[in-house]
């Protein structure tokens, strides 16, 4: 007897594989860092053990975790693969355009230039805005409480992270970045 397969969630797998070898692939051509901040790791270890702990407690305690908002129909099906695609075109148009300036962590790269080109027109983190689409299409297929309130836990780690990094990059490049961030909002074009 044949399963039947799961395409969308296969799809959005697929864009997570590749949001991966991607990254891993273009970490190899990054400038040398000169300066870091690392005080936004406590709060991604904070954040992440709240995870933990919310998958564990779902096992009993939160049952409501489990509550099913939707089931999975072609429409959801559509739905979620256009967001999981376009979360994964935005991320790797920022990657690209980002070049050599990219770091996993809160940074300056040698030689460090403000990118204001590309998706960087539109939000100031781009490739947060795109891992949030890719985690809200997974949500969205899912189609239960227990996915939004996993995006809501990235959410706030990508957001902590990029309040880390706009207090670095304000350091280093004074009035040209405040000016940058108060023509460009953070994460939804013309709307956060």
């Amino acid at each position: 007897m044949l399963r039947e397969i799961d395409w969308t969630g296969a799809f959005i797998a697929l864009c997570f594989a590749i949001f991966v070898v991607f990254w891993i692939v273009a970490a190899f051509s990054t400038k040398r860092t000169v300066q870091s901040n690392y005080w936004w790791r406590a709060a991604m270890l904070i954040v992440a053990a709240l995870t933990v702990v919310l998958v564990r407690l779902n096992r009993g305690q939160l049952g409501w975790l489990r509550t099913l908002l939707w089931r999975r129909t072609l429409t959801t099906g559509l739905i979620a693969d256009a967001v999981a695609l376009a979360g994964l075109l935005v991320m790797l148009w920022a990657r690209v355009v980002l070049a050599g300036n990219w770091s996993g962590g809160v940074v300056l790269k040698q030689d460090h230039e403000l990118v204001t080109r590309g998706p960087y027109r539109y939000v100031r983190h781009p490739i947060y805005s795109g891992l949030l689409l890719l985690l809200l299409a997974g949500a969205i297929w899912a189609g239960g409480v227990r996915g939004f309130v996993f995006w809501g836990f990235a959410a706030v780690l990508l957001w902590t992270k990029a309040l880390a990094e706009e207090k670095l990059l304000t350091q280093h490049f004074g009035a040209g970045y405040r000016n940058y961030k108060a023509r460009v909002k953070a994460l939804v074009p013309y709307v956060l």
